[in-house]
């Protein structure tokens, strides 16, 4: 009985076990003890699920805290630092948050999960901040541009002359008028 229940768990380990070393870029969470330890409870759970269901329980506790330990670590770990391209991982962590007994268990595999969940929705957030930023800064680029602006040109027949200013202080051309030998206003 008590090998059933752990049965359906037992590959969440390794997916575990491989992110939380993925994200240890330091080399300090080695996980090679906490396997060979696991692996020695799993086997005493196989050998006494034959015989005696007391003490096969007593293996699942022993799993449950283990299993705890390590959900523990993998979320105390950044969630930026976690690898998990792996769907794997998000998988068997989830089955751990529906499925299992224990309750300590499944509110660490929540944990995990909110973790992860808020980190890819940030990181979607922030690439479309990004994104809009660009844009904006494309936009406000184009507004600054130097537009040549010509003024318009006045309609043929109409043009303006610009004369000298000691040539508009005279009178108009119209009325002066020469005659020979004596020049006189009109």
């Amino acid at each position: 009985m008590a090998l059933r229940r752990w049965k359906p768990f037992l590959g969440a380990f390794p997916h575990i076990d491989t992110a939380i070393e993925a994200a240890d870029a330091d080399g300090l969470l080695s996980r090679d003890e906490i396997r060979s330890a696991r692996s020695r409870i799993v086997e005493m759970l196989c050998d006494a699920a034959d015989n005696d269901d007391e003490k096969a329980e007593g293996f699942c506790v022993l799993l449950d805290e283990a299993m705890a330990a390590s959900l523990a670590t993998l979320r105390a770990v950044p969630s930026e630092r976690i690898a998990l391209a792996s769907d794997d991982l998000v998988g068997a962590v989830g089955a751990l948050m529906r499925d299992h007994a224990s309750e300590r268990v499944r509110g660490l595999a929540r944990d995990v999960v909110r973790g992860v969940a808020v980190e890819k929705k940030m990181e979607a957030t922030k690439r479309k901040l990004h994104e809009r930023y660009q844009e904006e800064a494309e936009d406000a680029k184009r507004q600054r541009t130097i537009e040549v602006i010509r003024p318009p040109r006045p309609p043929t027949g109409q043009r303006q002359r610009n004369a000298h200013p000691a040539v508009r202080a005279r009178a108009p051309a119209g009325e002066l008028r020469v005659v020979r030998g004596s020049s006189s206003c009109m």
